[in-house]
């Protein structure tokens, strides 16, 4: 299924790993998605596990490495790839999938060299602190990555999990922890 032994073996790692999280949690949802370019080409893109433990959403992404050129149409559109430009696109993401009822919304992603784990959780305009969860999906993995990239690029360093704040004034927080 996917290009590399490498992502295969990341791959089948996952499925023992929801397998151990399902007897754990009988209740976890788990939904595939097979990402395919608009083309009509056959070969797999990326593909997405959704699962939500406990009313928190969790979204595993894993490309089909390298990407293939034509891979390049299902990835965010936007502006440039700046700081402020993947912080835009993460804030249309927000507005996409919450609209105008969130005041702060938080994403955070996981990655290694051959996927990412992403989460996505929002305070809404009329709570008071009350931190909810909402579904990510592959465009929040490719615009950390991005981000991921552009900050190897600029330090030398490649972070390996990111927290990005946006409020709904703009503004936009970024944390991010290295490995060893």
């Amino acid at each position: 299924m996917f290009r590399t032994a490498a992502s295969q073996r990341r791959w089948e790692q996952f499925k023992a790993e929801l397998d151990q999280q399902t007897s754990r949690h009988p209740d976890m949802r788990i939904q595939i998605q097979l990402l395919q370019p608009p083309n009509g080409a056959e070969e797999l893109t990326a593909l997405d596990a959704h699962y939500v433990i406990d009313g928190s959403s969790f979204v595993r992404t894993f490309p089909n490495l390298p990407l293939l050129p034509n891979a390049e149409s299902i990835l965010p559109q936007g502006s440039d790839n700046t700081i402020d430009g993947l912080c835009d696109r993460l804030g249309a993401f927000a507005i996409e999938q919450l609209a105008d009822n969130w005041q702060v919304v938080c994403f955070t992603a996981h990655l290694d060299d051959v996927s990412g784990l992403t989460t996505g959780r929002f305070q809404r305009v009329a709570e008071d602190g009350l931190w909810l969860s909402f579904t990510t999906d592959y465009r929040i993995y490719f615009i950390c990555d991005a981000l991921r990239k552009l900050f190897h690029t600029l330090s030398g360093q490649a972070w390996q999990t990111t927290e990005v704040t946006l409020t709904n004034i703009g503004e936009c927080t970024l944390r991010f922890e290295y490995g060893d």
